[in-house]
């Protein structure tokens, strides 16, 4: 027979996969841009140990959070650890998605004139709602490990109450 734990795995393995599917879009993208802007500009060289190394670094901090999340599966507050995973997940996955689709967007239908503009807009809001969503998420995550290494005291409710008024009770 099976022993089923009590625990979820549910957000740490959500939280892997986002992982994956970050570093895999960001490598995807990489190619993408190095195998096109290459062939315009056979001078142009990247450090792909530069541009590289960020993005696994947040790969890796996702990783981490996923096994400190598997650790807390008994303990964890799961709507909080479940809006840790959404908040994660905005931001690396959708703040990624709409910079991308924004770019393709303007590269292809608005390409001159104040394109320059609008990229660096795209690039703030880019910025704020990954910091926004990093942030909002984080706040959750630090208070699951507060809520994880916090002791409660248990009221015991088996044992008669020693109240002022108990010795009128007779």
């Amino acid at each position: 027979m099976i022993k089923k734990s009590s625990g979820s795995r549910g957000p740490a393995i959500t939280l892997w996969i986002i992982a994956g599917l970050y570093l895999s879009m960001v490598v995807a993208s990489l190619l993408y841009f190095v195998g096109n802007y290459s062939k315009s500009n056979p001078d142009y060289s990247i450090s792909y140990r530069q541009v590289l190394l960020l993005p696994m670094a947040w790969t890796c901090l996702l990783v981490v959070e996923g096994i400190l999340l598997w650790k807390f599966r008994n303990t964890a507050n799961r709507p909080q650890a479940w809006i840790h995973v959404a908040c994660m997940f905005g931001c690396f996955i959708l703040t990624f998605l709409f910079t991308l689709a924004a770019n393709f967007y303007l590269a292809r239908f608005h390409g001159g004139g104040d394109a320059v503009n609008k990229f660096q807009l795209i690039y703030k809001i880019n910025q704020y709602s990954f910091w926004a969503f990093f942030i909002v998420g984080h706040i959750f995550f630090i208070s699951l490990i507060v809520q994880r290494f916090t002791k409660t005291k248990k009221i015991n409710t088996d044992e008669p109450s020693s109240g002022i008024l108990d010795e009128f009770a007779d």
